[in-house]
């Protein structure tokens, strides 16, 4: 995984864009509710998430997310 500068706010939103991307290309069993979770994510839990996945890179996963858990429970 190539390396970002975190106080770059465009490589942060297009690292976003490409987590994006590989949900819409991979499926998973809560499409829909992982795309709704994802766009409903402000500037601040966008970041949050991006550094989760840089740092869990593989073990990341959206679905097992407390935020999106939390999502799950109130949708």
């Amino acid at each position: 995984m190539n390396e970002i500068d975190l106080k770059d706010e465009v490589e942060i939103e297009n690292f976003y864009q490409n987590l994006l991307n590989e949900y819409k290309l991979f499926s998973c069993k809560n499409d829909e509710k992982v795309f709704e979770f994802l766009n409903s994510l402000n500037k601040q839990e966008r970041h949050a998430l991006v550094i989760s996945k840089i740092m869990l890179q593989s073990s990341f996963s959206v679905e097992k997310s407390i935020g999106f858990i939390n999502y799950n429970k109130n949708n």
